[in-house]
């Protein structure tokens, strides 16, 4: 009766832990337990159990886990940085490949970024997002058809020399 509960204890031992860390993998050694526990109530010797729980663990890891995770994790859903691609933003920081410097305000946030073609663009332009590379954005100036909108609002660009912003 001690091997039941001990390996019932275990199991809701690895559930707490599946629980608290979601990445399916205690689930799997917590039915081993389940499975161990049943062999200790038919009366099986402890190297048994302890073979049941490995055994029945590691095959309810290797054929459960891609299913669950597949049916649960939906794919193509897209990240942060996937959705950034595209979208517009402003230069808050000078972008200045020599430097390594530049950040751009883009969907919210603020983002390092780089000019695609390696020329400064400075602060205040709009620039389109066209990729990621590592974690900075290439981005390139927006044609002047593109930040008239802006214009139109009363917000100019500011002068290559205003570099002042607060």
């Amino acid at each position: 009766m001690v091997g039941v509960v001990f390996w019932v204890l275990l199991a809701a031992a690895l559930i707490v832990i599946e629980i608290s860390t979601t990445q399916f993998v205690a689930i799997w050694f917590a039915a081993g337990a389940l499975f161990a526990a049943f062999a200790s109530l038919a009366g099986a010797p402890v190297p048994i159990q302890l073979i049941i729980f490995v055994a029945c663990s590691v095959v309810a890891f290797v054929a459960g886990r891609p299913i669950l995770v597949e049916k649960i994790m939906p794919k193509g859903l897209e990240s942060n940085t996937e959705r950034i691609i595209g979208k517009t933003g402003i230069v808050r920081e000078e972008i200045d490949n020599a430097r390594e410097a530049g950040r751009i305000d883009a969907d919210g946030l603020s983002w390092a970024a780089r000019s695609e073609d390696g020329n400064p663009i400075c602060v205040g332009i709009r620039v389109r997002v066209l990729r990621l590379e590592g974690v900075r954005l290439i981005v390139s100036p927006m044609q002047e058809q593109e930040n008239s909108p802006r214009e139109a609002e009363g917000m100019s660009a500011p002068s290559p020399n205003n570099e002042s912003e607060v």
